[in-house]
């Protein structure tokens, strides 16, 4: 009883507020050793924790499950999590950012520059007019492209990896929204 205590009164805290990130990745990180129970905890924490009434940021649950999948060297899985992660319903544009943000970092730790690009230049793109959300209306995937934290990310990357014409057009874009 006393070996299963931490895992006990996670079990107790998760039904006190089941929406609760951090409680969540307290647990996920009990079963470190076990790949097994770890995933059906990241996989019970992305099915339980609305986003809308999450306490804590459930951005990092997404990317906490596609980096253990990285960390076990599982590349096409934690890049499957991450194209789950972008269709959730945050709360903020902030949260869906760091989805996207995440998968290219994720690319650039394994060399995969065209590929950490390719994820920029999705999440950039401008949806067609009859999707493009009012200021704070709509689900936040429709008003991505005007967040300027990603757009400042892909221009770097764009800098450092593309050239000149590739930055100018990405920097030109930029302007015109």
């Amino acid at each position: 009883l006393m070996e299963r205590r931490p895992e006990l009164l996670s079990s107790v805290l998760l039904r006190q507020n089941p929406h609760s990130v951090h409680e969540w990745l307290k647990r996920a990180s009990l079963f470190e050793a076990s790949p097994a129970k770890a995933i059906q905890t990241y996989a019970a924490a992305v099915k339980t924790v609305d986003p809308r009434r999450a306490v804590g940021r459930p951005s990092s649950l997404w990317l906490g499950f596609a980096k253990f999948y990285e960390s076990h060297g599982d590349i096409k899985n934690a890049r499957a999590i991450l194209r789950k992660a972008t269709l959730v319903p945050y709360k903020s544009v902030d949260e869906l950012a760091s989805i996207w943000m995440g998968w290219s970092e994720m690319e650039l730790r394994h060399k995969k520059y065209p590929e950490a690009l390719a994820v920029l230049a999705e999440a950039t793109a401008v949806p067609p007019a009859s999707r493009r959300a009012k200021e704070k209306e709509g689900p936040v995937q429709d008003r991505l492209y005007k967040f300027t934290k990603l757009w400042a990310f892909y221009a770097d990357l764009q800098e450092s990896l593309a050239g000149f014409e590739p930055t100018r057009v990405t920097y030109d874009k930029m302007i015109e929204l």
